[in-house]
C-alpha cells in the first residue's frame, strides 16, 4: 500500500510539472506571425472595409492596416489541392495585399504578392513549408509548381515559413494563401505596438461607433487564439498540483506511521546498538532498510506511469505541446525522496535521542 501511495504521488507530481511546463511552452510558443501586437474586427458587410480604413488611417499608434476574407485563428476555408495526381486537404486563406506583411508572415523562398501584377490576383499562390513537405517538395523545387484548387490552376510563386493557422488544440496544417479583392474582405486587421494596442483597440471601437452606431462592434485581440489553450493547461496544472499535495500528504502520513511502528518494535535493538557505539546513520539504515526497495520500485513504476499518462493526456488535448522531459521525472523523484527522507529522519532523530540505559532498564 505504501508503494502504491508513493507511485501515485510521483505520477501526480510528474503530471503537475508537465502541465506547468506546457503552460510556459504555450506562453513562449512562436506562432510564426504577429500575435501580440495585432487586433481584428469582423466586418458586417464587404463595403465597410474602405470606410473604416480611411477613418483609421490617421489614428496615432497604428502601424499597419490590412483586409482579408479568412483570418488566422478566427476563420478558415478547407479546400482540396491537387497536383501531380496527388490530392491533399489544406487550409486556404484569401487575403488582401497588405495582409502578409501586417501579420508578419515570413518568406522562406521565392517572392511575395505584387499588387501591381494582375496575374497575382488570378493564379498566384503562396504555400507553407508544411504544404510543400506534404507533396515531398523542397523549397527550391516548390517554386513554379502548378496546383489545382477549386477549378482554378495556380502557380506557386513563394514559400512561407510555417505558421500556426489554428489553436494549440489543432495540429500544424498545410496552408495556401492567395490574393483577393477588397469587395470580398470580411476582416479588418490592425497592427500596433504591444504597449499601444489597448489604446488603439479603443480608438477602433470609437471609429466603428461613429460610422455604424446601430451595428454591434465585433473586435478581438489576436492573442485570444492562445488564451483558451493556456487557460485549459493552467487549470489542469492546478488540479494536478492539488492532487499531488494530497497524495504527498497521504504518503507522508502512511510512511511516518510505518516507520514509527518499525522504530517501536526495534527500540531494544536500537538501545543495544547505541550502547556499543552505533551512530545515527546505522540506526537510520536499521529502521529504513525495509522501505528502501519499496521507494526504488515505486520510483521506477511512478516515473513510467507519470511519463506515459502525462504524455497521453497532453497529446489527446493539445496537438502541439511541450511533451514530458526527463527533468520532470528526476525532479518528481527528488521531491518525493526529500519528503520521505525528512519524514523518516524525524523518527530516527527521536529514536537517537532516547537514553539507551533508561530504555534497557525499562525492558
Amino acid at each position: 500500500m505504501l508503494g502504491m501511495q508513493l507511485t501515485i504521488a510521483i505520477i501526480t507530481v510528474i503530471a503537475g510539472i508537465a502541465f506547468a511546463r506546457n503552460g510556459a511552452f504555450q506562453r513562449n510558443y512562436d506562432y510564426g506571425y504577429s500575435i501580440e501586437n495585432s487586433m481584428g474586427l469582423l466586418l458586417n458587410d464587404t463595403t465597410s472595409y474602405m470606410a473604416l480604413k480611411n477613418e483609421l488611417s490617421s489614428v496615432p499608434g497604428i502601424t499597419a492596416l490590412a483586409g482579408t476574407r479568412q483570418h488566422i485563428g478566427f476563420s478558415r476555408l478547407n479546400e482540396v489541392a491537387e497536383t501531380e495526381g496527388i490530392k491533399k486537404e489544406i487550409r486556404l486563406f484569401e487575403v488582401g495585399r497588405e495582409y502578409p506583411s501586417a501579420m508578419q508572415l515570413k518568406m522562406a523562398a521565392g517572392r511575395g504578392f505584387n499588387a501591381n501584377m494582375e496575374s497575382d490576383y488570378t493564379n498566384a499562390l503562396l504555400i507553407t513549408e508544411k504544404m510543400a513537405a506534404v507533396y515531398g517538395w523542397t523549397k527550391s523545387q516548390t517554386l513554379g509548381k502548378r496546383i489545382h484548387i477549386n477549378k482554378t490552376d495556380y502557380s506557386v510563386i513563394g514559400v512561407l515559413s510555417d505558421f500556426k493557422s489554428e489553436t494549440m488544440f489543432e495540429p500544424l496544417e498545410p496552408v495556401a494563401v492567395k490574393l483577393c479583392k477588397e469587395n470580398k474582405f470580411q476582416f479588418l486587421i490592425v497592427q500596433a505596438k504591444p504597449q499601444d494596442l489597448t489604446k488603439v483597440y479603443a480608438e477602433v471601437k470609437d471609429a466603428w461607433k461613429r460610422l455604424y452606431p446601430m451595428k454591434p462592434f465585433n473586435g478581438f485581440y489576436q492573442n485570444q487564439v492562445k488564451a483558451e489553450a493556456y487557460q485549459v493547461t493552467s487549470n489542469i496544472a492546478t488540479i494536478f498540483f492539488w492532487f499531488a499535495i494530497l497524495s504527498i500528504l497521504l504518503t507522508t502520513t502512511g510512511l511516518f506511521a510505518l516507520v514509527s511502528l518499525t522504530a517501536l518494535k526495534k527500540m531494544k535493538e536500537i538501545a543495544v546498538r547505541k550502547v556499543v557505539g552505533a551512530r545515527a546513520g546505522h540506526i537510520l539504515v536499521l529502521i529504513n532498510k525495509g522501505y528502501f526497495w519499496i521507494f526504488i520500485i515505486s520510483a521506477f513504476v511512478g516515473c513510467y506511469g507519470g511519463w506515459s499518462l502525462s504524455k497521453l493526456l497532453l497529446d489527446s488535448i493539445f496537438k502541439v505541446n511541450a511533451g514530458v522531459e526527463i527533468n520532470s521525472l528526476i525532479a518528481s523523484v527528488i521531491v518525493l525522496f526529500v519528503i520521505t527522507a525528512i519524514t523518516s529522519g524525524i523518527k530516527v532523530w527521536q529514536a537517537v535521542r532516547i537514553n539507551p540505559v533508561k530504555l534497557l532498564r525499562a525492558e
